[in-house]
């Protein structure tokens, strides 16, 4: 579940702007954060604020890769842990959290060039929002089996 209001508030954008992260936060709480500017950033016309989220989305996106790297902490492990592991939706190949990763900031990137056209960049945002959400599920499925 995510800790962030659902966007058409009017402030949600602002808000995500000016939240900064902190040694504190966790996988599941940067994963909220980066599913939340990718949605607020399908929705925005605006070219400022359109780069202002990627460039949030951004570090965002550095911080999540360090901690996909980290031990997960105890609270974590407890979330993610099942009695019954059931089978991935997704071929393995799309569970690679380092490529998708890698494919997110390569996304992240090309919108920040602002150098295709505006059909692009919207298409562009529309697969970067889906494949954001993809690796959140994927990160938040249980998949250790509890003894």
């Amino acid at each position: 579940m995510s800790t962030y209001p659902h966007y058409p508030d009017p402030c949600f954008p602002s808000q995500l702007l000016t939240r900064s992260l902190s040694a504190s936060d966790d996988l599941f709480g940067v994963l909220d954060l980066c599913t939340a500017l990718v949605s607020v950033l399908v929705e925005t016309d605006d070219c400022t604020e359109r780069v202002a989220l990627c460039g949030r989305l951004v570090h965002s996106l550095t911080a999540l890769n360090a901690l996909c790297e980290a031990d997960l902490p105890p609270h974590l492990i407890s979330s993610l842990t099942t009695q019954t592991l059931t089978p991935a939706d997704l071929p393995d190949c799309w569970q690679d959290t380092a490529m998708l990763l890698g494919y997110l900031q390569t996304l992240v990137n090309v919108l920040l060039s602002n150098t295709q056209p505006e059909a692009t960049a919207r298409d562009i945002s529309g697969l970067l929002h889906d494949l954001t959400w993809l690796l959140a599920d994927s990160l938040k499925t249980p998949f250790i089996l509890s003894a």
